[in-house]
């Protein structure tokens, strides 16, 4: 519980309000082309209080992330406050 309410926690009030980075290839968003080499800028503090993502996203709720029916728990991937893949922060 306790790993779940700091996690919470940082979805309300994020550490860094988003992520910088520089597409090393070209990527198909939706309608859109994105060629490589486009600086893209993803904004965590928005899209973590976004309620099609997150039901009652201002209220502080850390039984979201321990929902045992997987389809019913947030998308991890909205919520990355230390980033993800090689550039990830390490503790």
């Amino acid at each position: 519980y306790l790993r779940a309410t700091v996690k919470e926690s940082m979805r309300l009030t994020p550490t860094a309000t988003g992520l910088v980075r520089i597409f090393n290839y070209p990527v198909r968003h939706g309608e859109y082309d994105i060629p490589a080499g486009t600086l893209h800028v993803m904004s965590s503090w928005v899209t973590n209080q976004m309620p099609e993502h997150f039901s009652e996203p201002d209220q502080l709720k850390p039984e979201r992330w321990l929902e045992t029916d997987r389809s019913k728990r947030p998308n991890s991937w909205l919520h990355i406050p230390f980033g993800a893949g090689p550039r990830i922060c390490q503790a």
